[in-house]
């Protein structure tokens, strides 16, 4: 969904004010969403950080065992692209 190494190039833009239409997707127990964007910003710039989830989880195919919040965000990201998209 996201590429996982744009939250910190991201981050700048974000606090500086230039940054829109940005989905922010973190796992819990990936040690990198430690200098991710967790929090929503605004509404054009929503942020879930996803416990029990790893690096990446959301950019995989979906499975039968993934978390529930993994399958919400999911979701949601699909929601959200779709509204994005009609704008």
């Amino acid at each position: 969904m996201l590429l996982c190494a744009f939250s910190v190039s991201a981050s700048v833009n974000v606090s500086s004010g230039k940054a829109t239409r940005i989905f922010f997707t973190n796992g819990e127990i990936d040690p990198w969403h430690v200098l991710g964007i967790t929090k929503n910003e605004t509404t054009s710039l929503p942020a879930y950080l996803m416990p029990p989830t790893a690096h990446c989880a959301d950019l995989y195919p979906p499975r039968s065992i993934d978390a529930p919040i993994l399958t919400s965000v999911r979701a949601e990201f699909l929601k959200t692209l779709d509204a994005w998209l009609k704008m």
